[in-house]
């Protein structure tokens, strides 16, 4: 907030939003309620946690832009860019404003796909029973690949396309590191 120049009373209007925000109840479910569903049951109830994610996430793009001055909204969306990385490059205005072609589109879903798919086994940084050293490497190489594959999606871009890309972002911010047991969004 502070990169934003937020007031003392905006942060309380923003505190206020992001409580009416939270969704009701824990997700949806927990893991074994996902697991005994099939395959069709899953993809609808993925379907609807993602559609309610996205109300939500308009929700809160129009209260903010009720909350902030325009150069704040405008520099909020910088910043939601660089947070995102080049999954941003999916969402529909960002194509939109970078003129990616079909090609294009097709090309960083490939990639996309194929990054799924090469994720290792095991369980990595994340197996419980692996030692802090295992964890690390594990970690040095998902941090290795998610650059590969960023470096990858990045290549489609024309150099306009990246020249544009950059100045979408603004200037560069140093987020803190995500706090322990909290996944980190973006790439």
């Amino acid at each position: 907030l502070k990169d934003l120049g937020v007031s003392d009373e905006q942060k309380g209007l923003i505190d206020d939003m992001l409580k009416d925000l939270r969704p009701a109840g824990a997700g949806g479910g927990n893991r074994q309620d996902f697991q005994n569903l099939s395959d069709e049951e899953r993809q609808k109830r993925f379907d609807e946690i993602r559609k309610q994610g996205e109300e939500r996430a308009k929700k809160a793009e129009d209260t903010a832009k009720l909350i902030l001055e325009p150069k704040q909204f405008e520099r909020l969306g910088q910043l939601r860019l660089q947070r995102e990385g080049v999954t941003a490059l999916a969402r529909a205005d960002v194509v939109e404003k970078l003129g990616l072609t079909q090609e294009q589109k097709d090309k960083i879903a490939k990639i996309r796909e194929a990054s799924r798919g090469d994720r290792g086994g095991g369980g990595g940084a994340f197996n419980r029973d692996a030692s802090q050293e295992e964890r690390q490497k594990a970690a040095t190489e998902a941090r290795e690949r998610r650059d590969k594959v960023n470096a990858d999606i990045l290549a489609v871009l024309t150099s306009e396309q990246k020249t544009s890309w950059e100045q979408m972002q603004g200037k560069k911010f140093d987020f803190p590191p995500p706090q322990q047991g909290r996944r980190p969004g973006g790439n």
